[in-house]
């Protein structure tokens, strides 16, 4: 058995590497103030093309996205969000129906995937956008292959 001793190329080849990896956190530190504000101009722009304004009509708080309502449940233990909400509980001009749902829920998930990209989040359930038949993956619970129970 052998001991290992570092060699003097090896020696060398940590030290280039530390030293790289103090100046690119260096760098990186000089850049995050541009980051910061690049980052947050491009939110603007997101907020300028998807306009979320919150309404309040009656006893809701309902919020629309491009002037499209954004669902709510109308019960805290409701998985879904309604489809059909009294017109007394909308404000004027604002139905919720699949079309508008599937719509605003569109706009959410482009605003989502758009933001996820400009901070440099990994989103671990992709967003793949396609207007109002935009879909959020499970990549995690899909089986493959045969099971058994």
């Amino acid at each position: 058995m052998s001991s290992i001793i570092p060699s003097t190329n090896s020696v060398s080849s940590l030290t280039y590497l530390s030293s790289s990896r103090a100046s690119l956190r260096s760098t990186r530190i000089a850049l995050d103030p541009h980051l910061h504000s690049q980052r947050a101009r491009l939110s603007e722009a997101l907020e300028t093309i998807f306009h979320i304004t919150p309404t309040i009509h009656g006893r809701s708080l309902l919020f629309s996205i491009n002037n499209v309502a954004l669902p709510i449940p109308t019960h805290p233990k409701e998985p879904a969000p309604p489809l059909h909400l009294p017109p007394t509980e909308l404000p004027p001009n604002i139905h919720v129906d699949e079309d508008s749902v599937a719509t605003a829920l569109g706009y959410a998930a482009m605003v989502v995937q758009h933001l996820a990209g400009y901070m440099g989040k990994h989103l671990p359930y992709p967003i793949i956008s396609s207007q109002s038949k935009s879909l959020v993956k499970d990549p995690i619970s899909v089986l493959h292959g045969p099971t058994r129970l």
